[in-house]
């Protein structure tokens, strides 16, 4: 069973899950590298498992006796409580994906499309408005100008 932090979270994914459980003190290990590296296997990703962990620590914590003596105090329930929290604060900042995978509406502007459409390097969209239309048709979509890229206001 090892232990080990290097003090930088992005030189491995241990270092990432640990500084996110906040294990990172050598004189007081709370879990070993082979159960982080069991987490990161298990969940998909390094927030996931860090608040797997963080239930694990609860629930190994919430058997501790709370004990009163000579002026100091151990509260397992209440470290078992903060693990808690923890692990749901972890589980929010999983669901807020942070520099990248955030989904994308485009074309919500006018601006923003008539810009899109002249980008050389866009791939064509294979809908759009007007797309029915036949010059000797008429029009049929429910747009009051020709023009798509023209605001109907």
């Amino acid at each position: 069973m090892s232990w080990s932090y290097s003090g930088d979270p992005s030189f491995s994914e241990v270092d990432a899950i640990r500084f996110l459980v906040g294990d990172t003190d050598e004189s007081d290990p709370l879990v070993s590298d082979e159960e982080i590296e069991w987490f990161a296997e298990e969940w998909s990703d390094k927030y996931h498992a860090a608040a797997a962990v963080c239930e694990t620590l609860a629930a190994k914590f919430a058997r501790e006796v709370n004990v009163s003596a000579d002026g100091m105090s151990f509260s397992g329930s209440e470290i078992s409580r903060n693990f808690n929290y923890r692990a749901e604060a972890l589980r929010q900042m999983s669901g807020r994906q942070r520099k990248h995978g955030l989904p994308y509406f485009g074309g919500a502007s006018w601006k923003e499309r008539a810009m899109a459409d002249r980008d050389p390097d866009k791939i064509p969209t294979s809908f759009r408005s007007h797309m029915h239309d036949h010059p000797d048709a008429g029009q049929k979509s429910h747009h009051k100008t020709p023009n798509p890229l023209v605001s109907d206001q």
